[in-house]
C-alpha cells in the first residue's frame, strides 16, 4: 500500500515496515526500509563508498524527531517511543552510472518478498546484459499491473480514441511481453504518421 508518511490519518502502528526511496541532487536513488518489528531503518546504496551505516543513523535521527513531533501536529503517539537502530544488508553494486532505479526497486521487491525476515543479501547480478534483462523485467510487471492497455492511450493516459482524424491513433503488440496489446495517440508520440511510415522507437521497449 502506498501512504503518505506526512498524512495525518496515517496509523503507522497498522504496519509492521516502510519503504521508500531517497533521491540525492536529482540525479542518484537510494533505498531506505523500516522494519517495524525490530526497530531498525536499514539504506542501501547501489553507488559504491557511502557509509551506509552512518547514513542510516542520520535517517534514524530524523524519524525519531519526526515521530516524536508528530503527536504536537496531530495527537497521533504511534511509533513515537520507538528507538530506531541503524542496519545494514550486504548487497552489490551497480556497475554503471544509470542504473541506481534499477537496483532501488529490485532491493525493494527482494525485502518485501521476504517480509518480515530481513534477507541476510541482497541478490542483484550488476553486469549489462542482466541490468537490461531486469529492465525489460520491472517494466513487465509494473505494465502488467496497470489499468487495463485497451482503454487508455500509453502516453496521455486518455481513454478516448478520436476517430475523426484518419490515423490519429496506431496500435502494436509488445514483442517482449508476448501478447500484450497497447495503442497511442499519433499526436502522443510527437510524429505525425504512425510508425509504419516513419522510424520510431518505443520508449518502453527501449
Amino acid at each position: 500500500m502506498i501512504i503518505d508518511i506526512c498524512d495525518k490519518q496515517v496509523i503507522f502502528e497498522e504496519y509492521n515496515g516502510l519503504i521508500t526511496f531517497v533521491n540525492i541532487n536529482n540525479n542518484h536513488w537510494m533505498f531506505v526500509y523500516l522494519h517495524a518489528k525490530c526497530d531498525t531503518i536499514f539504506i542501501l546504496d547501489s553507488q559504491m563508498g557511502t557509509n551506509e551505516k552512518e547514513k542510516a543513523e542520520e535517517i534514524c535521527n530524523k524519524f525519531r524527531h519526526f515521530f516524536t513531533m508528530r503527536p504536537h501536529t496531530n495527537e497521533k503517539t504511534d511509533w513515537a517511543n520507538k528507538n530506531w537502530t541503524p542496519g545494514t544488508i550486504t548487497h552489490p553494486f551497480q556497475e554503471d552510472s544509470s542504473s541506481c532505479g534499477v537496483f532501488v526497486m529490485l532491493m525493494a521487491k527482494q525485502v518485501v518478498e521476504e517480509f518480515p525476515k530481513i534477507p541476510n543479501i541482497i541478490n542483484i547480478t550488476p553486469s549489462t546484459e542482466m541490468m537490461t534483462h531486469y529492465r525489460k523485467s520491472v517494466a513487465k510487471e509494473i505494465l502488467l499491473a496497470s489499468v487495463s492497455r485497451q482503454e487508455y492511450c500509453c502516453v496521455c493516459g486518455k481513454s478516448e480514441k478520436d476517430q475523426t482524424e484518419e490515423q490519429s491513433t496506431w496500435e502494436f503488440t509488445m514483442p517482449f511481453l508476448a501478447v500484450y496489446y497497447l495503442w497511442f495517440h499519433v499526436r502522443c508520440l510527437n510524429i505525425n504518421v504512425p510508425p509504419e511510415e516513419q522510424a520510431w522507437i518505443c520508449d518502453l521497449c527501449w
